[in-house]
């Protein structure tokens, strides 16, 4: 009870301190993954400042007859006929501090990433101190990284969000190594209950 009085009164707060920041919030807020297309993105944000495809999807039968995706030129891929091509791309709205990654054919919200540091998701704000998030969201959250990264990810899978904490740069990175006083880079927010044809 006493976090829900605690959040209710940090959000009372945060609205009434930025009104044109609580504008932006309730834009973002508006963004529903495999819901939101990409005419939507634009009426609420306008233009991006940059597009970049990053890949493009495959969609075949698995061999047990269920619809996967598999990365365009990947050995699954190719054997798929009639398959339906997917990119997926990163629009940037650098001005809002906000990247959405949209798949087209037809345009879906796949996730958008935050790292404007007055919008916050369930509490949390870009800057917010691990403790800060711990303290707030549990210490049940999955780590993950790759050799392609050079940042840890801490997600919380019920809740549909990932965090983005730089690594410490002096020491190898693995074992997790992150950067003394480690604080949130970034705010990824996705559904994996969203269902993308």
């Amino acid at each position: 009870m006493r976090q829900l009085a605690f959040t209710i009164i940090l959000l009372l707060f945060q609205a009434a301190s930025s009104p044109a920041q609580s504008s932006v919030q309730a834009k973002v807020r508006q963004l529903k993954v495999g819901k939101t297309d990409l005419s939507k993105i634009k009426l609420l944000f306008g233009e991006p400042d940059a597009v970049r495809e990053l890949a493009a999807w495959v969609r075949g039968e698995s061999t047990s007859k269920r619809v996967d995706y598999y990365l365009k030129g990947s050995q699954l891929a190719r054997n798929q006929r009639d398959a339906l091509v997917r990119n997926l791309s990163a629009y940037s709205f650098s001005k809002v501090g906000l990247t959405v990654y949209v798949f087209d054919n037809p345009f879906e919200l796949h996730s958008f990433e935050i790292t404007n540091r007055r919008l916050w998701f369930h509490g949390i704000r870009v800057g917010d101190s691990l403790a800060t998030l711990e303290m707030k969201l549990g210490k049940d959250g999955d780590w993950s990284s790759t050799d392609s990264i050079d940042y840890w990810n801490l997600e919380y899978n019920r809740l549909g969000l990932r965090f983005t904490f730089d690594r410490n740069a002096k020491l190898p990175k693995y074992p997790m190594r992150l950067k003394p006083k480690p604080s949130v880079t970034s705010i990824e927010v996705f559904d994996n209950r969203a269902h993308f044809l």
